[in-house]
């Protein structure tokens, strides 16, 4: 036989009385669906902005690949491993920059801008002075 529990509704203190009509205006009221993550799905107010990282990786054979994520301990576990087709024909593929970006837009629209510069002086000169000089 199951024991019934009982409970002291005292000592929590009395249950707020609520209007009845209330009660079932709340009820007749149709339910929101829950959304995973965010709350707000639109462009614009309340959007969840991520932080952009652009970086460049460098190989053994000093070949570059530069790319954008918004996780880059993520990406770069990614590179190494094997897991991204594009390096890996890379001999131990190495992050030798990356730099932070207000948004993961921006981030993109600069690793586009320096994939159609395809110039090896220029990226070395980015590595060189630390930071990426394009608007």
């Amino acid at each position: 036989m199951v024991e019934r529990q009982t409970y002291n509704l005292d000592a929590a203190g009395p249950i707020p009385a609520m209007p009845t009509s209330q009660y079932y205006a709340r009820l007749a009221q149709p339910r929101r669906a829950k959304l995973s993550g965010s709350r707000h799905r639109s462009v614009g107010f309340g959007r969840n902005i991520m932080k952009g990282y652009v970086y460049i990786l460098e190989d053994m054979n000093n070949r570059y690949y530069i790319g954008s994520t918004n996780n880059i301990v993520r990406r770069e576990c990614q590179h190494v491993h094997k897991h991204t087709y594009s390096t890996s024909r890379m001999k131990e593929p190495k992050m030798i920059f990356n730099q932070e970006f207000d948004s993961l837009e921006i981030a993109r629209k600069i690793e586009l801008k320096l994939k159609k510069l395809k110039r090896k002086d220029y990226i070395s000169k980015i590595i060189k002075d630390g930071f990426i000089k394009i608007k």
